[in-house]
């Protein structure tokens, strides 16, 4: 092969996919496979996930990996004792943390860990129904969870908790009622809350997170979908959440504008245990349920394909190294 093809077909091959075959993308969208859990037969599945400078941390069972996006190095980074699924992965404050299903038994019980490389893991706290944490633009570390209030070994209704992060203590934010789910900060600081029951996308102003002692009608209706997980701010601020559908039982995640609340595109449809937006990139969780062989999960980076303007771009910057080339050799 020479030199000018042998470079437009590594060129044109970067972000293939390579699926599982449980998932597909929405139109206009391109994948490649970062980690794997299916090639290795270790039947695991990723579960939450957040990024650092360069580092993707993802939970995977009963440990958290660590995706270096530079070098393309995949390797463990600590241990989570005893859990038994992960619901977030969360960077914070030069810390990871992580929640773990530790018991089969009611209320079933969530334990919050920091995660140090290797062993050096502490627990935090242990609450019911814990499922996702961000940090807002401040710096601060904000949970949603499902209390066993009164001790009757049942949930009592989700509730927004701020984690002082110097000491651990708590401070109720919200009630907001139902099942646990999903939670985001816009640029300016504004709270969106994924209410699963609800089929309602809720936004909490900057201002009145700080006051606290909110109730849902205290927030704003953001957007009507139903059975939504978890969100995230793609680099234009616009909405992206994963929403199920409970006939198929495949979750979708799809782009919406916050303004119009108008659906601007489906990205990815399959199983998710999480996915980050970071600039124009995606990163998704996939996981198989395929018990013949394919049970694990992927670590994805979807991206949009450059458009046909761009390509021509590409041709003409190889076509120019090719000629430099050979007057190089000539």
């Amino acid at each position: 092969m020479s030199f000018n093809t042998q470079f437009l077909a590594t060129v044109l091959t970067v972000g293939c996919v390579t699926p599982l075959g449980a998932y597909t993308l929405g139109t206009g969208y391109q994948s490649s496979v970062l980690a794997s859990t299916v090639t290795a037969y270790d039947y695991t599945q990723f579960e939450g996930i957040s990024k650092s400078g360069d580092t993707l941390y993802v939970g995977n069972f009963r440990s958290v990996k660590q995706y270096n996006l530079s070098s393309g190095t995949y390797s463990d980074y600590g241990t989570v004792p005893g859990n038994n699924g992960i619901s977030h992965v969360t960077y914070a404050g030069g810390k990871v943390y992580a929640s773990g299903f530790t018991s089969y038994s009611a209320p079933y019980p969530y334990t919050m860990y920091t995660v140090g490389a290797g062993d050096n893991t502490s627990s935090v706290l242990t609450m019911g129904g814990i499922f996702d944490a961000a940090v807002s633009p401040t710096g601060q570390f904000y949970f949603v969870a499902n209390p066993d209030v009164n001790a009757d070994d049942e949930g009592d209704g989700s509730r927004l908790y701020r984690m002082d992060l110097t000491n651990n203590s708590l401070t109720e934010i919200a009630y907001l009622g139902g099942a646990s789910g999903g939670i985001a900060f816009d640029q300016s600081g504004n709270l969106f809350y994924a209410h699963y029951d609800n089929g309602v996308i809720y936004s909490f102003s900057a201002s009145d997170l700080l006051v606290g002692s909110l109730e849902l009608s205290d927030a704003t209706p953001e957007l009507l979908l139903a059975n939504a997980g978890y969100i995230d701010f793609d680099a234009d601020g616009n909405l992206v959440a994963s929403h199920l559908d409970t006939d198929t039982y495949e979750t979708t995640i799809s782009r919406y504008d916050v303004a119009s609340g108008e659906l601007i595109d489906d990205i990815f449809t399959g199983t998710v245990g999480g996915f980050l937006c970071d600039g124009d990139t995606i990163y998704v969780n996939s996981q198989s349920w395929d018990f013949m062989g394919d049970y694990g999960s992927e670590l994805l980076a979807l991206s949009q394909v450059p458009e046909p303007s761009a390509y021509a771009l590409v041709f003409a910057a190889l076509a120019g190294i090719a000629l430099l080339h050979r007057r190089r050799r000539g």
